[in-house]
């Protein structure tokens, strides 16, 4: 996953379903705290909910708690959220790809 100075965005669809909160998002942490990611390596989280990004981190919280397998650290988890960016979008609105493509 190191990729130099560049940044990498991780861009998850579907942020707010299941499958991110019990296995992507832990994993991702998992990774975080191995210290397995760049310094670039941001993730671009993708809902339809009308979420705030400190909103989707509260969010995320007790899904780490709970699926982490390397054992949740706050200081870890803190710093790990700040790779997280969460983003409003419908995906069947042409016009909400270009909030997409500005971010990118």
């Amino acid at each position: 996953m190191m990729n130099g100075n560049k940044t990498t965005f991780f861009t998850l669809f579907g942020a707010t379903g299941d499958l991110t909160y019990r296995k992507l998002i832990p994993a991702l942490y998992n990774l975080h705290s191995l210290d397995h990611l760049d310094q670039g390596f941001k993730i671009l989280a993708i809902g339809r909910r009308d979420y705030t990004t400190q909103d989707y981190h509260d969010l995320l919280r007790p899904w780490c708690e709970k699926f982490v397998r390397t054992g949740f650290n706050e200081r870890v988890f803190d710093a790990f959220l700040s790779r997280i960016e969460y983003v409003q979008m419908r995906l069947d609105e042409p016009e909400d790809y270009g909030v997409l493509k500005a971010i990118l």
